[in-house]
Parts: structure tokens; sequence; C-alpha cells
């Protein structure tokens, strides 16, 4: 329990962000009252001014009252998930035994590739640290007394992206059997204008949303790139610069 209870501390800061950063209210609370005690040991969520559930840090479980949330508490569900393997894994991995990468840590090593990992310290827009783990992957030196490595790939801290970059160059998995992010932009592009569409009775929005929802763990700004390049968006903005052009003059002749 101790170990579980480390691996929750270790990561309530960062669920509590990525919370607010989707929108979501989060407060850390610590029930135990014993003094000098700032562990988050409750995590109480709310959305649109509403309780969504209560994430409980010593046990490691979500409840919640209303059964329409269950998709929703599933995707905080699977993101926790996701988190504490990422902790677990790198509190059980040894350190990089390369000069100037010893803040490495290796996760994985397989046909000469390594999947390796740093903690990285940074600030968010309000100012406040924020921790991570950045992910590499290199391919080892062959030969030689000591260990070296070329070639690395850098993946800030999609873990997700990283592991399937260690699958392909190790071999585990060919690279045809994955999408690009050209594919996947073009398909999260595809299902925006499938949900648009009035007609769809089958119930495959629900499908939809899952796929997207996948997309968006691999490609977190996809909506950003999507619409930076989306001519109806261009075109939208434009229309509303002249809109507000329009106004502009109305005020003027008003004042004159």
């Amino acid at each position: 329990m101790e170990k579980e209870n480390s691996v929750w501390q270790g990561i309530s800061s960062k669920v509590i962000y990525y919370l607010r950063l989707n929108g979501y209210g989060a407060a850390s609370l610590n029930t135990s009252g014993k003094e000098g005690n700032w562990d988050t040991e409750k995590i109480c969520v709310t959305k649109d001014g509403r309780d969504l559930c209560d994430i409980n840090c010593i046990e490691g479980t979500i409840t919640y009252l209303n059964a329409s949330d269950q998709e929703e508490i599933d995707s905080i569900r699977d993101f926790i998930n996701d988190l504490q393997e990422q902790e677990r894994i790198f509190t059980r991995a040894e350190p990089m035994q390369v000069e100037g990468l010893k803040h490495h840590k290796v996760l994985v090593e397989y046909n000469n590739v390594i999947l390796t990992a740093c903690e990285s310290e940074s600030l968010n827009s309000s100012m406040q640290k924020v921790n991570s783990y950045q992910y590499v992957t290199w391919e080892k030196d062959r030969g030689g007394l000591q260990l070296g490595v070329h070639s690395g790939n850098y993946f800030s801290d999609n873990y997700t992206c990283a592991k399937e970059n260690f699958a392909v160059r190790a071999g585990i998995l060919r690279k045809s059997k994955l999408l690009s992010e050209t594919e996947m932009m073009a398909i999260y592009s595809g299902i925006i204008k499938l949900e648009d569409n009035e007609n769809n009775i089958d119930g495959s929005n629900k499908i939809f949303k899952q796929i997207k929802q996948k997309i968006q763990d691999i490609i977190p700004d996809i909506e950003a790139r999507i619409y930076r390049n989306d001519p109806r968006f261009i075109t939208s903005s434009v229309n509303e610069t002249v809109v507000l052009e329009e106004d502009l003059e109305l005020y003027e002749q008003e004042l004159q």
C-alpha cells in the first residue's frame, strides 16, 4: 500500500493540472487531519458548476453519482492509469550509464534500441511548476568498451508516441501498421464533418467521439493544427474582421 500511495503522490499534481487544462475544476484535499501532512489524499472534480467525481488518492478509486457521466469518468480513469504506469516504470528504472545522459533512466531495451526518460520541470500559463517525464528513443553504439548512443528521437512528454517509435525502431512493430500524423489529422477532420451530419442516426457518434479522443491523446494540439489550415476557419475569421471594420465605421460616423 505504501508503494501505491507514493505513486499517487507522484502523479496527483499532474492529474490536477490535466483536469484544469481540460476545463474541469479540481481541488486538492487532505482528509487525514494530521498536522504538517500536505499530501493530496482526495481530488474533488467539478464541471460546469456541479460535482462530477471524487478521486481517492489513498485507495486509488473514483466515485461519482450520475450514471450519465460514466463515459467521462472512464476517460479520466484512462488518463490516471497512463500516468500511474509512467510513474511506476520510471521509479523502477535504472540510470543510463552514458556520460552526460545519466539523468536519463532506461525504461526498456530491445534489439539495440532503448527508450529513456528524464524528469523535467516547467512553468504553465499560470506560472505554476509542472513536473513531467521527457521521452527519447536511441540506438546503441555497436562495439566499444563503454555504452554509447546515437540518433535520438525526442518526444517531449508524449509517452504514447515514444512507445510506438521504440516498437518500430526495435522491429517489434512494422511502421506500415501505424497511422502517420497526417493520416490521423485527415481522419479527425473527416470525423468532424460526419458529426455535423444531422442524418446520423445509427449511434456512431459515440464511436466517433472515442476515435477523436484516441487521436487527441497522441496529438494534443490537433484541433489547433487542423483549424489553422482549414479554409472554413480562415474564411470565418475574415468575415468576423469585415464585420468588426463595418461596426467601427458606423461608430466613427456616429461620433461625427
